[in-house]
Parts: structure tokens; C-alpha cells; sequence
């Protein structure tokens, strides 16, 4: 596939994200961005939604990018995101970072130390409470 005109379909992020991260396993992370951006649910991204997706992915401001993040977890759009919400996210980035050679098994078992360090013992996080976490102590290095 490629990317034709000013939309870009599933599969060439799939394969962006591929060559992004060679060594992992990128597909599922690119599919949870491409959904999260394709905002009138068309099944391709529009110039504008691809620049959006690019600017939230590119951006300088942390607090900016964590609330993005909080977003993207936040699959019922309850305004507070859960456990099994954002280890969904930090496994598919894991996978796509970890060489294939490891298994998703591994990239899975760091996920959940990554989110044992974020949650603590709280079963859901509103906003301020995700960013303040993020802030005030990035969680260990799994």
C-alpha cells in the first residue's frame, strides 16, 4: 500500500511503524495510534488528522504529551484511566521496542513493572493525578 493523496490508510502506518522500529514487534502500537487520530472513524488519516497525530507525537511540552498519553489509555473515554488501560498502551510500545528475539512475553512482564510503578496501589488515575505522577518521579526503567 501506499500513501496516496492526503489520506493515509492502516496499512502504511502499519508499515511506517515497521521501519520505525525494525528490531520489535510495531503493529499493534501502530494500529492504537492510527485509531486514536482517525477521529472521524474513516479508516484513513486526513491531513489534518495526520498532522495532529504528528505534532502530539512531536511535541515539546511534556505536560502536553502526558495528557495525550492519558487519552490514548483512556479507551471508555470515562475520564480516568485504569490499570488494564494503560498497560494495554505501554505493552504495544514495549513490543515495538524490545527486539522480536526477546517475546512479547518479556516486553509484557517490564509493561506491568512500568505500571506497578505508575498505579501503585490505586486501581485508576484521573488526569491531574496521572500527569502529577508522571511528574513529580518518571517510573523505574523495566
Amino acid at each position: 500500500a501506499e500513501y496516496m493523496g492526503t489520506s493515509l490508510k492502516l496499512d502504511v502506518m502499519r508499515a511506517l511503524y515497521r521501519r520505525s522500529f525494525p528490531f520489535g514487534e510495531p503493529d499493534t502500537l501502530a494500529e492504537i495510534v492510527f485509531m486514536a487520530f482517525d477521529s472521524d472513524a474513516s479508516g484513513s488519516l486526513n491531513l489534518e488528522e495526520y498532522l495532529h497525530a504528528h505534532a502530539m507525537l512531536q511535541g515539546d511540552d511534556p505536560v502536553e504529551r502526558m495528557t495525550w498519553m492519558f487519552w490514548l489509555c483512556d479507551e471508555d473515554s470515562d475520564g480516568v484511566i485504569e490499570r488494564h488501560e494503560l498497560e494495554r498502551i505501554v505493552q504495544a510500545l514495549f513490543r515495538a521496542t524490545f527486539p522480536s528475539g526477546m517475546g512479547a512475553a518479556a516486553a509484557d512482564a517490564h509493561a506491568a513493572i512500568y505500571v506497578d510503578d505508575v498505579f501503585g496501589e490505586r486501581e485508576s488515575l484521573t488526569l491531574p493525578e496521572f500527569v502529577a505522577t508522571l511528574s513529580a518521579a518518571p517510573p523505574s526503567d523495566a
